[in-house]
């Protein structure tokens, strides 16, 4: 066998060859083909979403909520069928043990992260994120980690957590966009209008564990200091916030965004949903601001533009790129 240009002899064992780095010193907790790592590996393994109900601030108990139901929405609608869902609450010392848990919501809001804390290398302060003793400054961020599950190393624990309830809401949970990192932070920082970029380089940090799932220099990947410098600034909303009515109601119609079938917005009540071709119901689009949108469960960002007379002609977005929308109507 040549690896990385060196030759080795192996031997069959067991009806396996088994090929090993150079100074590969396994600890008792470490990577290996059953839990190797990476957020795209949670879902292929049973799992159970745990929500955070115990913040003694209600919007995050509320904004806890909110985002364990958009991954169990992105589930139902990729997998059609229900995940497993527990209230923190609720959940029994078998449970925990018996799956691989999302938990929605830090120590202070979820009581089954603050259960496995002190065996966790994660520490979340209102000013500062660490991540296996390394520290990351950071204001109103959002982190996401991946790690062996303390019950039962032979599953993992996913935590989405926020330094305050304003960085929770950065915490974006969807089954289908899951990253293949153990650890990224982010913030509301997304790139100037037509700045090439990708999503690397507009987050905080991205990372991965080594193989004894310890912090490594190595494997981490900073943002692009300049392109954040640079970028837009997205703030989460007052919790009564309220778009006018009127505005709305200029919102709604159809847009054709690149050569895809046109996408419909439709203002229900209060609400701006929006429906790509086929779906029978729409998905929520959260205001930020009276001409910004949110839709959480895709990570999409979306901003109105309007002629001089005030008329709804188009929109700009963002997800993990700018994209345009021409409104047909």
């Amino acid at each position: 066998m040549v690896w990385n240009g060196a030759a080795q002899d192996l031997t069959l064992k067991n009806g396996k060859l088994r090929l090993t780095a150079a100074g590969y010193q396994p600890a008792s907790l470490h990577k290996n083909e059953r839990l190797p790592g990476a957020t795209l590996d949670f879902t292929v393994t049973p799992f159970a979403v745990v929500m955070g109900t115990v913040s003694k601030d209600p919007d995050m108990v509320s904004l806890c909520r909110l985002k364990a139901e958009h991954f169990i929405d992105g589930w139902r609608d990729w997998q059609k069928r229900d995940p497993r869902v527990f209230k923190d609450t609720e959940i029994t010392d078998a449970d925990m043990a018996k799956y691989s848990l999302l938990l929605v919501g830090g120590p202070e809001a979820n009581r089954v992260t603050s259960k496995l804390a002190a065996k966790l290398p994660l520490r979340i302060t209102t000013d500062r994120i660490v991540i296996d003793g390394k520290e990351f400054p950071v204001k109103d961020a959002a982190v996401q980690m991946l790690y062996p599950n303390p019950p039962n190393p032979e599953r993992y624990v996913w935590i989405a957590a926020g330094t305050s309830t304003d960085g929770m809401y950065f915490a974006g949970l969807n089954p289908q966009g899951l990253y293949d990192w153990d650890y990224i932070i982010v913030d509301g920082v997304i790139p100037a209008y037509k700045q090439k970029s990708s999503a690397l380089q507009t987050r905080i940090i991205s990372g991965m564990f080594d193989y004894n799932w310890r912090f490594s220099e190595t494997l981490t990947q900073a943002g692009d200091k300049e392109i954040r410098a640079k970028g837009r600034l997205r703030h989460r909303p007052e919790a009564d916030f309220a778009v006018n009515p009127k505005l709305l109601e200029s919102y709604a119609g159809r847009y054709q965004i690149g050569e895809g079938m046109p996408v419909e917005l439709v203002k229900d009540g209060d609400r701006l949903l929006v429906k790509q071709h086929g779906q029978a119901e729409g998905m929520e689009l959260l205001p930020e601001t009276e001409t910004s949108f949110y839709l959480p469960g895709y990570d999409v960002w979306i901003s109105f533009v309007q002629d001089a007379s005030g008329k709804v002609t188009g929109l700009i977005g963002y997800q993990n790129g700018d994209f345009e929308g021409k409104k047909l109507d």
